[in-house]
């Protein structure tokens, strides 16, 4: 067959006046399926024995639903195949998703496009960028695996490998997954994101880092526009390299700020140097507070000198010992009080911050014990600034060899001494 030219013409009229078999361009119901429908171009070219039509200039197809734009295209295969250049466009009709290249190979039995050269998809708020993707017209699906940059609203991610559903908006991530926003700094391996719930899963050990506080989980959720999440199973907390936190299960809302922990719960404060372990730890960082139930165990730990450090160094250091002691109750909290000034017997160099001690309260069968003294009693309050305990409702203690009982008792340590 004889090579066959038209320029500026619809596809309709070249069908009216060359003859051209509909079947050939995928024209009928039954075929339409498999193959793609030219509906413009501004020239045309069939080449008979090779099988191919060159489409130029403002060129429009489809297959199915989809329609494709392109600058020039080839087509082979009875319109099975297709090669598409120059400011090539993606659109789904009745949908804000497009997909933009440079350059497409498209398969209409798969109904499977792949993009190269300056990709952009975008969808509502989400834009991805990529120098190769796959989008799959049939099944709804865009994958790649070059690399990609996703932005979604404040949300920025980054990842070697992924995966997008785009009827259900799941979304997942493989091999260096990095996503920032306002608020957080995320690295995994893996990463499952939803984007019509703004809801991301960990499906891999996993890293955060907030605002002072570095996460460490393996499995879970985050809303990054609601601020909330459930981190779980062993989840590990670290926060202005002082407070340590490990627990079976967290929650956490405003921006990590306040939540609950449970399971298998440690609260540490290297600083003052105590611990809270319990079954239940619910915290407000914003209010300095924390409240620990579920047979809860609040122990004081002493720095105690060091007998190989100079003199100096080691006179300073037996200063700070803390006062000793471990204490059970059904309910503790603590409170944390910073100074105006500088906090006793500690350095006046140091920052508010650094001067904080903390209020306990315990109630509900308390039992306390520090090196030489044994106490119990209702309820007990205990500050760390005056080293000093107050036990009300029945308080009995044990000092040395004798026993000790009113309807209030004051013990005041004296470093690891009552």
């Amino acid at each position: 067959m004889p090579l066959i030219l038209i320029s500026n013409m619809k596809l309709l009229i070249c069908l009216l006046l060359f003859g051209v078999c509909l079947h050939s361009f995928g024209g009928t119901a039954a075929q339409g399926v498999q193959q793609m429908v030219i509906e413009q171009s501004d020239e045309f070219s069939y080449s008979g024995s090779a099988g191919v039509r060159s489409l130029k200039g403002n060129v429009r197809l489809r297959h199915n639903r989809t329609l494709l734009y392109c600058d020039s295209a080839l087509m082979f295969d009875g319109g099975r195949q297709a090669r598409a250049y120059g400011r090539v466009r993606i659109v789904e009709p009745g949908e804000n998703l497009q997909v933009r290249c440079r350059y497409l190979e498209y398969d209409a039995e798969s109904g499977s496009a792949r993009l190269f050269q300056d990709v952009v998809l975008s969808d509502d708020e989400l834009r991805l960028f990529a120098s190769e993707l796959t989008y799959n017209t049939s099944k709804r699906e865009v994958s790649y695996n070059q690399g990609a940059r996703m932005e979604d609203g404040k949300a920025r991610l980054t990842s070697r490998l992924g995966r997008y559903a785009v009827e259900s908006g799941e979304m997942i991530f493989n091999r260096d997954v990095v996503l920032e926003d306002d608020s957080l700094s995320l690295s995994a391996d893996s990463l499952r994101y939803n984007r019509k719930s703004g809801r991301m899963y960990f499906i891999a050990p996993t890293r955060i880092e907030s605002r002072g506080t570095e996460m460490e989980t393996s499995g879970g959720w985050y809303e990054h526009r609601a601020r909330v999440g459930h981190f779980y199973p062993l989840c590990e907390v670290r926060h202005d390299n002082r407070y340590f936190l490990w627990s079976d299960s967290l929650f956490v809302g405003q921006n990590q700020a306040s939540g609950t922990a449970a399971g298998r719960v440690q609260w540490i404060d290297t600083v003052q140097k105590f611990e809270i372990r319990a079954q239940c730890l619910q915290f407000d960082r914003s209010k300095n507070f924390y409240k620990a139930w579920g047979k809860p165990i609040l122990r004081s730990f002493s720095a105690e000198a060091d007998d190989t450090l100079p003199a100096a160094q080691s006179s300073l250091q037996s200063r700070q010992i803390r006062d000793t002691f471990n204490l059970t109750s059904d309910t503790i909290t603590a409170q944390r009080a910073l100074y105006s000034g500088s906090a006793p017997n500690t350095d006046s160099k140091n920052s508010p911050k650094e001067d904080s001690s903390w209020l306990f309260k315990a109630w509900g069968m308390v039992a306390g014990q520090s090196n030489d003294v044994v106490m119990s009693c209702d309820s007990l309050v205990y500050h760390q600034t005056d080293s000093l305990a107050v036990l009300t409702g029945a308080p009995l203690i044990w000092p040395a060899t004798f026993q000790l009982s009113g309807q209030i008792i004051q013990v005041k340590f004296r470093g690891n001494n009552s």
